[in-house]
Parts: C-alpha cells; structure tokens; sequence
C-alpha cells in the first residue's frame, strides 16, 4: 500500500499582498518539492485573512482540492506570540490578527504554526539555487557564518540566519524589528530630508524611508525642500504612488524621481551596512522585499556599494562581504516548508 503523503499550506502574508502554495510534507533537512498551486493576491481585496484563505483553497486547480493541505504553516509581517494554545500574531502594516488555534479549528487542520515573514525569507536562503540570486557585491562568505537577510516592501524587514550547534546542515532563524531602528542620516542632504521629517525631535524609523511607502515620502521631502517649503506633512499623498516614481527613475524622465530613487539606494546602502555590522554577517548579505527586484537596474548602477562599504575603521570587514539579492517570487513560501519541517508537531 502506497504510504499516505501529508501536504501543509503556505502562506506568505505581507501588508501588500499575500502570496500562496501547497507542497508535500518532507523529512527534515530532506528537499522541498514543488510549490503547487502557487497564488498571488492582494490583501485588500479581503477583509480578514480566513476570508482570503477561504478564497484560495475554494479556488484550487485539480488534482487540488481545498482539503489536500491538512497543515498549515503562515508567515506575517509582524511578530508573533507564543500563547498557552498556539501562536497569535498581527500584521503589522494591515491590523490583521492571526491566531493559530482559530485557524486549525476553522479549516480542519492538523498543525498550524506562524513563522515571521523575513524569518522564513532568511530560512530560504541555503536552500535557493543561483539562477534565483542576482549579485550586488562580490566577496568571500564564511562557511556557516551567520547571515543578513533584510528589504523593503510594505516596511522593512531584517531577519538574522545562525548555524544551528551541532547540526551540520540545519539553521536558526531570528526574526527581528530592525526596520523600526532609527534612521540615521549619513550626509547634508539625508539631514535635510531627516529634518523635514521631523527626525531630530521624534523617532523617525528606517522604515519610514526605505518602503514603498516611504518612496512617496522621499519624493514629497525632496519637493518641498526644492521649493523651500516648511513643514512637516509625511504622509505623501500628494505624491505619485511610488511604483510610478520608480518607473519614471527607471525610464530617465524625471529628474525629481531619479533623485528620489538614488537617495533610496544610498539610504538602503548604509542601513545593510549597519545591520551586517550588527550581525557579524559573515555569511554575506541578501536581500529581498517586493521592491528591489522591481528596481534592479537602479540598484546595480547605485551608490549602494559604496555606502555599504562606508564604514571608516570597519570598512575593510564589510567590504568582504557578499551582497546578493533574491529574485524569487516564492522564496518565503520555500523557507516556510523548510523551517515547517524542521518543527516538532506533537499530536499533528
């Protein structure tokens, strides 16, 4: 008799959008197989996630059918709580709430767990082959040496992958809140735009600025500071949405976009610099987030090199470090079905 195989739904729940799979149940540090039934959707189209869920899995190609998963396995955008049964977590940049224990009893589910969006973009990471990872910074990596895993999207997300002791293969994700650290400027013109914003008389966060949102917030501070005008309106509603900005970066039309676009890069620049400072990042950096796939040519032919690597005594230790980005859409959905199966799942 054929051995009955288990299969766990994926989710990758952003502030944006949420991006979903189905695959097979596999012993750990055993390979991933296929993401099927893969599904990008935005978050505002539903009003809560189990109305999202129940959209997906009532829309699943055969041989599909919405009970084929019999776990679960989310990773949000936000932190995440062990409670007495499960985990409840929020999302930070749509006020979802997800609870792990209401998501079993609602869908029949076995096991559910949360994971943190970047904690399973980081758990990805030793998993992804190099047709999926375009080169930022050339270096040399140290085998098992801890590794950054940081980008914009709806905020910006900073995670932290440690070898794992006495595991030869397996690894410990450490998700964090590093995209609400305070953004600190590096030259006049960030302590300009820092200034606008009110940066020097209240938490202004890295998140503030390098986001999507905080695309249109650049563009706006730039503006007004080109006109010399005052004040303090951060909320870039008057702005392009940021998309366009950086399409019209892009395409070269736009001197203001370009600027805003550039200052973006270089403000990204020195943030990782900062966070593999932080980490020891030995292991090299990745980055990942909806934007910067969207913006490669800018990001290759930007100063982020070299702000990266602008680090004075410290300059030598960063600049050996690899820089790469991800460019794979379900990349998050793969380190959650790796981090998944390496989970105890007692009663499951």
């Amino acid at each position: 008799m054929a051995e009955q195989k288990d299969y766990v739904l994926l989710a990758d729940i952003g502030g944006t959008n949420a991006r979903l799979g189905i695959a097979e149940i596999t012993p750990p540090d055993a390979p991933v197989g296929e993401i099927a039934g893969y599904k990008s959707v935005r978050c505002a189209d539903y009003p809560n996630l189990g109305a999202l869920l129940e959209a997906y899995l009532s829309t699943l190609p055969a041989p599909l059918t919405g009970s084929t998963a019999t776990h679960a396995c989310m990773a949000i955008a936000g932190p995440i709580r062990t409670e007495v049964r499960g985990e409840t977590g929020s999302i930070t940049n749509s006020g979802w709430q997800v609870d792990s224990e209401a998501l079993a009893q609602r869908f029949h589910w076995r096991h559910v767990r949360l994971i943190n969006d970047f904690g399973a973009l980081a758990y990805s990471v030793p998993y992804l082959p190099a047709t999926e990872l375009v080169r930022i910074h050339a270096g040399v990596a140290a085998e098992r040496g801890p590794i950054s895993v940081i980008g914009p999207g709806t905020g910006f997300g900073v995670a932290l992958l440690v070898p794992e002791p006495g595991q030869a293969r397996r690894w410990q994700v450490i998700p964090t809140e590093g995209g609400h650290a305070s953004f600190a400027p590096t030259t006049r013109r960030e302590a300009q735009l820092c200034d606008y914003l009110g940066g020097f008389e209240r938490h202004l966060a890295v998140e503030n600025i390098v986001s999507g949102s905080g695309i249109a917030t650049i563009y706006n501070a730039l503006t007004a500071l080109s006109g010399d005008v005052a004040g303090t309106d951060t909320d870039a509603e008057h702005a392009p949405a940021p998309n366009e900005i950086s399409q019209r970066a892009l395409a070269g039309e736009d001197p203001l976009c370009v600027e805003t676009m550039t200052l973006f890069c270089d403000i990204l620049g020195s943030v990782a610099g900062n966070i593999a400072l932080t980490h020891g990042a030995t292991g090299g950096v990745f980055l990942g987030g909806g934007i910067l796939p969207k913006i490669q040519p800018l990001l290759l032919t930007s100063r982020f090199v070299e702000r990266f690597s602008r680090k004075g005594m410290m300059s030598a230790y960063v600049e050996r470090l690899p820089v790469n980005l991800i460019d794979s859409p379900h990349a998050a959905l793969i380190g959650a079905a790796h981090w998944y199966n390496n989970q105890p799942r007692e009663n499951a």
